[in-house]
């Protein structure tokens, strides 16, 4: 395939697209209110080798978070809510963190945004139950399209009462939580999911009391499952503007006030979390009296504590699961699962934001590296980095960048890493990222060997005969810290040496957004995604205002564009296997593995009766939905 994407497909109107587009089976474009049903085709869920069930800051963390002070107020109606269940008791969770507690939506990095709606304080508009993601309303009773295809119109359930007596929860709660979070309409925004809400949706208005006029900036077959709802770490949870007006801006940061069934007792970095039943919530209310969640860095200790009975639930190191298991009552949940790469970085190659039309300025991007190509070179065709591969040759500097990055690619040995970090329990994964090897849509001609021989070829075919002569920093935290020095070890023939930056996430995470990282870092791709729901990868502009951890690849920015307004999803599943060509042709980013994520639970003393299935691990997915676990 050698043709141009811009030769063979037009632009579409944003109407047509959106309403007959998969995602408006769900809300019948042009109807005012409409009934709930599943959107997508379900993820394929990731075989075990053990008995499974299915399925920093830009603002300073608070240390010592209380609950937002009380206020007088009219007590909740509870009358629609379930009778209290009868289990009781406080469930025990052990992770290698509690998240990072930050109040306000604006300010929430990776750590605050998705553990918030995950742990059960606070509530998307909508939630996605079932193996078949069937959608129904959390806080919006009712959802639909705007007639002319412009809007969500979001009916908000009346009586939703938010923690610690601060009143009922409205329309004007929810168009505010979004513009606060929204990179489209608030540039000092540093949530973790500000590009995703700047990429679909615009400035939100509360109509009136109980509803909610939302632009839609991009139609998306994915939504409203990926961007509103509890299976995809992608949206955000309501919040209190009531907080807002109170507190502002820098007191908010240390105050939680969701309409969760659970409510935040305190919050407090690197220490613990502590959830309380909410015995004013409008739902089904939780069987626990409370959750305590623990954070314990010492992987081995988490395992004991688990062996001991001391901890119901932990986040365990693959090596543990199986003695756990086997000799422990441990039963794994199953939280998604991802395809983890390594970016050579950076490849900053978009001159123009796609989703601004503005210049796009990249501090991190240095050409003169052996992987890296140059965009200013004069032998060089800028349109061949929009067509599936190129139809002709390419020029000499490109052809070594992709060489380098091809060598490194083969000298990853994935099957030591599998058996040494892993426990054998991932899957090596070749070709290009996000495409996991149980979709027919895999190759295995993508498979390249390990081979130290093949990548010194390939250098030397590069230009490079005597090795790269290079120190790169690696950023990597936790499991990949073991993980990049398995990596690195192998790369040292190669003449490249590694310096492992372990900052937080958090604190790195500004550089992943105005492009100024220049360090090699992993990317983190769903491995469930359906395979017509437009790529969801952090190398392009269309997330400008979030991270852009893989660079800019100016095919990466077609095809979402071309995905999300495409109403056939024959036709998306056509862009990406374009799409997985593109990249395995240039290995803009290395695939290392397969990764399943997963938890274990105690089965000598919890219940879990789960209905929820993340496509993703992430945050609090352990233990989601928090209303179905129990003790014995």
């Amino acid at each position: 395939m050698t043709y141009s994407h811009i030769e063979r497909y037009g632009r579409r109107v944003l109407l047509f697209a959106l309403c007959a587009s998969a995602f408006v089976a769900v809300m019948a474009c042009g109807a005012e209110e409409t009934a709930p049903v599943a959107t997508a085709a379900p993820p394929q869920l990731p075989a075990t080798a053990m008995p499974a069930e299915p399925g920093a800051p830009a603002a300073p963390a608070a240390t010592a978070a209380p609950a937002a002070t009380a206020r007088p107020a009219v007590a909740a109606d509870t009358s629609s809510s379930d009778a209290p269940a009868t289990s009781g008791g406080t469930l025990t969770v052990v992770r290698q963190n509690v998240g990072v507690p930050v109040g306000l939506p604006a300010q929430c990095p990776p750590g605050c945004g998705v553990e918030k709606f995950t742990m059960g304080a606070y509530e998307m508009l909508l939630q996605a139950t079932g193996l078949d993601y069937t959608l129904s309303g959390l806080v919006a009773e009712s959802w639909s399209v705007a007639t002319d295809g412009s809007a969500y119109i979001w009916r908000i359930r009346p009586g939703i009462q938010f923690h610690g007596g601060w009143g009922e929860l409205t329309a004007e709660d929810v168009a505010w939580t979004h513009n606060n979070a929204n990179a489209a309409t608030n540039t000092a925004t540093a949530h973790d999911n500000a590009g995703d809400l700047r990429a679909h949706i615009g400035l939100s208005e509360a109509v009136d009391k109980y509803t909610v006029n939302m632009p839609i900036t991009s139609a998306d077959a994915r939504q409203p499952t990926h961007l509103f709802t509890n299976v995809v770490p992608r949206g955000v949870g309501v919040h209190s503007k009531s907080v807002f007006d109170e507190y502002g801006e820098t007191g908010m940061l240390t105050q939680f006030v969701g309409s969760g069934p659970f409510e935040i007792e305190s919050w407090r970095q690197d220490d613990r979390l502590v959830l309380n039943r909410f015995a004013g919530y409008w739902g089904e209310q939780a069987l626990l009296d409370q959750v305590l969640v623990l954070a314990v860095p010492e992987p081995a200790i988490r395992a004991a504590m688990f062996e001991s009975g001391e901890a119901h639930i932990a986040d365990v190191e693959p090596k543990d699961r199986p003695r756990l298991v086997e000799d422990h009552n441990g039963v794994l949940v199953n939280n998604g699962g991802t395809l983890t790469g390594i970016v050579p970085c950076c490849n900053y190659l978009e001159r123009v934001g796609a989703a601004t039309g503005n210049p796009l300025e990249s501090p991190g991007y240095h050409p003169e590296l052996p992987w890296v190509a140059d965009i200013d070179d004069p032998a060089c065709d800028e349109a061949q980095l929009l067509e599936v591969v190129p139809s002709g040759p390419i020029c000499d500097s490109w052809e070594s960048a992709r060489l380098v990055r091809r060598a490194l690619e083969v000298s990853i040995n994935r099957d030591q890493i599998n058996q040494q970090i892993y426990a054998g329990l991932a899957v090596p994964a070749y070709g290009p990222p996000g495409q996991a090897s149980i979709s027919p849509l895999f190759k295995e001609e993508w498979i390249d060997e390990f081979s130290i021989d093949r990548a010194q070829e390939l250098l030397a075919e590069a230009g490079y005969p005597n090795g790269l002569d290079q120190t790169v920093s690696v950023h990597a935290q936790g499991l990949s810290v073991s993980l990049t020095e398995l990596m690195c070890a192998t790369w040292q023939p190669l003449g490249l040496s590694c310096e492992i930056d372990q900052r937080v996430y958090a604190v790195k995470r500004p550089s992943y957004v105005d492009r100024s990282n220049d360090a090699f870092n992993y990317a983190f791709i769903p491995r469930f995604d359906p395979e017509d729901w437009p790529i969801d990868t952090e190398d392009h502009s269309w997330k400008e205002g979030g991270t852009q951890k893989g660079g800019n690849i100016p095919f990466s920015a077609l095809t979402f564009e071309l995905m999300r307004s495409e109403n056939d999803p024959q036709q998306r599943i056509e862009l990406y296997k374009d799409w997985i060509e593109h990249y395995q042709f240039w290995a803009w980013a290395l695939p290392i593995a397969e990764v399943f994520n997963q938890t274990l639970y105690n089965s000598s003393t919890v219940e879990f009766d789960r209905d929820v299935y993340p496509t993703f691990g992430y945050a609090y997915s352990l233990m989601n939905p928090v209303t179905k676990l129990s003790l014995k």
